[in-house]
């Protein structure tokens, strides 16, 4: 009789440890899909500080080479990751552009250069950066070196994110040429649409960078394949 006892209770022993492994890997496979599934969400992809599907009224220009671009104030913290360059008829840049952002004291916080072969989005192409952070409640400068390429001007077709309110177009020197990077402060009107030229792209001050989404996604996948 002892021997029959002490086997049913050898059973039952498995048999509750088949049920805990069990469920240990149904939560483990709920929260790995739901891992996952947060990460093919929006919460961490970037938007746009502005765009537009047409330039409206506007039209692409060129009259010699500039450091333009606009300025702009931000509503909220947010996290810079790629700066964009302009491709008017999206079929590919000639050339390379310096685009830079500046606090009101000319000081460059964040830089980077869109070459021809950058990941197009809508009419600008981006370069991805290290992530850099612009303050609520501050403005700045955003500019290009225009090169030769043209660029749109009086785009009244301009949408722009919540994040970030339009100040208007801004230019180093109104009618001075340059070939090099230069704090667009000569010259603002704050009733122009302004000369795209270059924008960025960001993400909320905190949500990271959007490049370590792959990361993320890999550490994840390797967990979840124990």
């Amino acid at each position: 009789a002892a021997l029959l006892i002490s086997h049913c209770l050898n059973r039952i022993l498995e048999f509750l440890f088949v049920i805990k492994r069990n469920l240990q890997l149904k939560i483990k496979f709920t929260l790995c899909a739901l891992a996952l599934l947060i990460l093919n969400t929006d919460a961490f992809a970037d938007s746009a500080a502005l765009d537009f599907e047409s330039l409206g009224s506007g039209a692409n220009y060129y009259q010699g080479e500039y450091s333009l671009g606009w300025k702009f104030t931000v509503n909220r913290d947010i996290d810079v990751t790629s700066l964009g360059f302009y491709d008017d008829l999206k079929n590919g840049l000639t050339q390379n552009h310096e685009i830079g952002i500046y606090d009101l004291s000319c000081q460059l916080v964040a830089t980077g250069t869109v070459t021809p072969s950058d990941t197009l989005s809508g009419f600008f192409r981006f370069r991805d950066i290290a992530p850099v952070t612009l303050r609520q409640g501050t403005q700045y400068y955003i500019a290009a070196v225009t090169g030769t390429e043209k660029y749109a001007i009086d785009v009244t077709t301009l949408n722009t994110d919540p994040a970030i309110e339009f100040n208007g177009f801004s230019i180093f020197g109104f009618t001075q040429t340059t070939t090099s990077l230069q704090c667009p402060n000569g010259s603002q009107s704050p009733n122009f649409h302004g000369d795209f030229g270059p924008t960025f792209r960001f993400v909320d001050s905190g949500a990271g960078n959007p490049g370590d989404e792959n990361k993320r996604k890999t550490a994840i996948s390797l967990f979840c394949n124990r």
